[in-house]
């Protein structure tokens, strides 16, 4: 194949997610991974030959991941959402590679697709960096890749709403958490099951389980009061009734203070709170570490977008 001088390779410039529901979402992405098919091989022996023999099997999909900002994004935190409630929305759709000219020049197409996992990102009100969520999905079946068309996503103003300095957490009944600093990475799990069933090309694919995670965060031991006495009740003395577990919340805002969607944690309880590591002569804060279990989660997607 003779390509000639008019073929020039491209760089990556842009990439677009466009959902099948009902807003007909178009996402800007910043990273983009995963989506195509990996032909399994069984290896046989034959006879008393010392001759293994290789044949094709089923395919297998890989997961698409991707990190995503707030441009467009509704779609997808309403994908999480319902997600999480046990609602599995099947998703189907494509990701457009674009150059920096906004031109398609590749097409990876999906149908069918369950939400596998979701993670949200450090929080620390020290940071100015911009916010992405990473999301993993698990389509049930790809197309052939193509190329056509321009990308029209929104990469502007919004990109930069959300920062990862600007959040509030709350449990309610214990004051002073809204002072909490910094919240460790999380995610959620979805398992997904795989199945293959008589001549279908891809296997089909079925939600299992969801796995809520381990919240962890730090706060100035200044405003941690309500916490120490939750942590002398339920670590040390052993309560264990109904009143030992609390609801609260994670909110995500602009700078000028809006939420833009929040996280509702329900039937949390203190696994752990201690003296953060610090250092001798560092003139740092002093802070305590919180470990928290969260039995259930649901997420408000409609906040604070137009």
């Amino acid at each position: 194949m003779s390509f000639g001088p008019s073929v020039r390779p491209y760089t990556s410039g842009f990439f677009q997610l466009s959902l099948d529901d009902s807003e007909n979402t178009k996402a800007y992405l910043k990273v983009v991974d995963g989506g195509t098919p990996e032909q399994e091989v069984m290896s046989e022996r034959f006879g008393s030959s010392l001759l293994t023999l290789q044949h094709a099997s089923v395919a297998m999909i890989k997961d698409i991941s991707f990190e995503i900002g707030l441009a467009g994004s509704k779609g997808v935190l309403r994908w999480i959402k319902n997600s999480w409630i046990k609602k599995f929305d099947r998703r189907s759709g494509q990701i457009d590679h674009g150059d920096f000219d906004g031109v398609v020049q590749y097409t990876q197409e999906f149908s069918n697709a369950l939400i596998a996992e979701t993670t949200f990102p450090a929080l620390d009100g020290s940071s100015t960096k911009p916010g992405y969520l990473k999301v993993k999905f698990t389509p049930e079946s790809v197309g052939e890749p193509g190329a056509s068309g321009n990308l029209d996503v929104d990469y502007g103003r919004k990109q930069k709403l959300w920062t990862c300095d600007n959040f509030k957490f709350s449990i309610d009944g214990i004051d002073g958490m809204e002072f909490t600093n910094s919240l460790k990475e999380f995610s959620v799990k979805q398992t997904i099951k795989k199945m293959a069933t008589g001549e279908d090309r891809f296997q089909e694919i079925m939600p299992s389980k969801i796995e809520f995670p381990t919240i962890t965060g730090t706060i100035a031991e200044a405003y941690a009061g309500p916490l120490k006495e939750w942590a002398t009740k339920y670590l040390y003395k052993g309560q264990r009734d109904p009143k030992a577990q609390r609801t609260g919340s994670l909110e995500f805002r602009a700078a000028n203070g809006k939420v833009l969607f929040r996280i509702n944690m329900f039937a949390m309880s203190l696994k752990k709170l201690g003296v953060a590591t610090s250092q001798a002569n560092a003139g740092d804060i002093k802070r305590l570490q919180f470990e928290l279990h969260v039995e259930r989660m649901d997420l408000d997607a409609e906040l604070g977008f137009d």
